[in-house]
């Protein structure tokens, strides 16, 4: 018996920055307030691991993390869906955001993030990828 090949999907991880206290704007000389400690990036790409993620090479202040539709059901308590061709997005009760909820992510984990992200497809270019 051949087994359903499983659609995976990616969001992005943005974790809050170890130094950055004021919403001043970014220069380049306090850039580096703006990263993540690197006990909050092992800590939480260790976590998104354990769940199950396949977990992406840490970039400034994020990394990548991707499963199966029905992980991220599990770990962010949403529905997502994702039509033939389509890009994946979450049911209409959490489409007014790209953002996914962090509330029911463990509160050690959840504290370090920012934001989980789902970034929509282009609205230019091939539709067919």
């Amino acid at each position: 018996m051949v087994a359903k090949r499983q659609t995976l999907i990616s969001a992005q991880v943005i974790l809050k920055p170890a130094g950055r206290k004021a919403a001043a704007p970014i220069t380049s000389s306090n850039v580096g307030e703006t990263l993540p400690s690197a006990d909050a990036l092992d800590r939480a790409r260790k976590a998104f691991g354990d769940a199950g993620f396949e977990v992406g090479t840490a970039v400034a202040n994020s990394f990548s993390i991707t499963a199966p539709a029905r992980t991220f059901d599990k770990v962010f308590g949403t529905r997502l869906h994702r039509a033939p061709g389509a890009q994946a997005s979450r049911s209409s009760r959490h489409a007014a955001s790209d953002e996914l909820p962090l509330d029911k992510l463990p509160k050690r984990v959840a504290t370090l993030i920012d934001a989980v992200t789902m970034t929509p497809p282009p609205d230019f270019g091939p539709t067919s990828y």
